[in-house]
């Protein structure tokens, strides 16, 4: 919670007792430990630079039946950073994998992913007087709701869903809704219609899907697979068209999150569904083997000379916290919200002038990690990651 720097530690407990809506704090007592024992604090005494005190006199801090947490803004940004740190931990995106490739997008997967994101939601939200269960997560999300008009805690936020691959919605009719009710038997099932009978029958239609270089939105390729495609076969197809077998082992196709130049891939099982842009990170162009055969065989001589760089996961941090402190500069959102109201999102003008302003960035932190402040290093950046 939040009090002036001058507080008393009494205008911490009606703080506390207001927040949790429970006049019975006012007769506990805040502590600090000395020799074995709690000495009390004087209700008169001045905070002074003290952020974390201890408590006693009261069965818990859980608010009072029916009334629900509260927090400040500087609550609900340090919770997300609170939550971002759990969810970037190895151990936790290595499950999430496992769960993405044992049940690709089934309910199964939806109920077992639910129970991982408790995992780190159940040790952070008491913190913050929230229950740590499904009800807290959803009292947390209605909390949440009134900072949605803060640039730090929308950007953060992108970052949360990065981290949870939570960034794209599932196509319609990709993943059905569960409502609880049970299929019918067969034996109860009334007949459907033909024409019904004949669409669930139907041979998958060929769609054609537009592929643009992530860094380099100005390079793009339109191919054709089938409407049932996954991303695995989308890939394929446009190693298969670019005459390229590196595109399919090396390439990954990725979605864009929030307006910070980050990307998060999709799986290889992920199905194409509705989407028919898609953007791919991890290979240098989309340039195909024959039309590009001379420059392909200089650059590859250029990076073999080059030592490959590796990042361990605090140097990746770090570099994560760096380029997010740099995107959230209000001179460079401020840039940001200008190009959007002088171009089309759409249009190749606004991509072209985006990726520059991004550079303007990268350019300054990518160098102290080993890789260029060029779209290569950007590039040769993702791959590490």
């Amino acid at each position: 919670m939040s009090v002036l720097s001058t507080a008393t530690f009494k205008r911490v407990k009606e703080a506390l007792s207001a927040k949790l809506g429970r006049s019975d704090i006012m007769a506990a007592r805040f502590v600090f430990k000395q020799a074995g024992t709690y000495v009390s604090y004087k209700d008169g005494d001045a905070i002074g630079d003290r952020r974390k005190i201890n408590i006693l006199g009261g069965e818990d801090l859980k608010p009072a039946p029916g009334m629900k947490p509260q927090i400040t803004l500087e609550e609900a940004l340090q919770m997300q950073r609170d939550l971002a740190e759990g969810f970037g931990k190895s151990e936790f995106q290595q499950k999430l994998s496992e769960l993405e490739s044992n049940y690709g997008q089934s309910r199964q997967f939806l109920r077992e992913r639910q129970m991982l994101f408790l995992t780190v939601q159940k040790v952070v939200l008491p913190k913050y007087g929230f229950d740590g269960n499904p009800k807290g997560v959803y009292d947390m999300m209605q909390a949440f709701n009134a900072f949605s008009y803060n640039q730090e805690f929308n950007m953060q936020g992108g970052y949360l869903n990065a981290l949870l691959r939570l960034d794209d919605v599932p196509p319609q009719g990709e993943q059905p809704p569960e409502t609880g009710e049970q299929p019918p038997d067969s034996a109860d099932a009334s007949p459907k219609p033909q024409s019904e009978a004949v669409e669930q029958v139907s041979e998958p239609e060929d769609v054609e899907v537009t592929v643009r270089h992530a860094i380099d939105e100005d390079q793009e390729i339109t191919i054709t697979v089938a409407s049932t495609a996954n991303m695995k076969h989308v890939k394929d197809a446009l190693a298969s068209a670019l005459k390229r077998p590196d595109v399919s082992s090396k390439g990954r196709l990725v979605r864009r999150v929030g307006s910070s130049g980050t990307f998060s891939s999709f799986t290889d099982k992920e199905k194409l569904g509705n989407r028919r842009n898609l953007l791919i990170a991890g290979i240098d162009n989309l340039r195909s083997a024959e039309d590009a055969m001379l420059p392909l065989e200089a650059e590859s001589k250029k990076i073999q000379s080059t030592k490959e760089i590796e990042l361990t996961l605090d140097q990746a941090l770090s570099m994560q916290s760096e380029l997010y402190k740099g995107f959230s500069d209000e001179g460079f959102q401020k840039q940001l919200k200008e190009l959007e109201t002088k171009h089309s999102k759409s249009s190749r003008d606004f991509v072209t002038e985006r990726t520059q302003l991004f550079l303007s960035v990268q350019s300054v932190v990518l160098p102290k990690y080993g890789f260029e402040g060029t779209q290569k290093g950007v590039v040769l950046m993702l791959n590490a990651f």
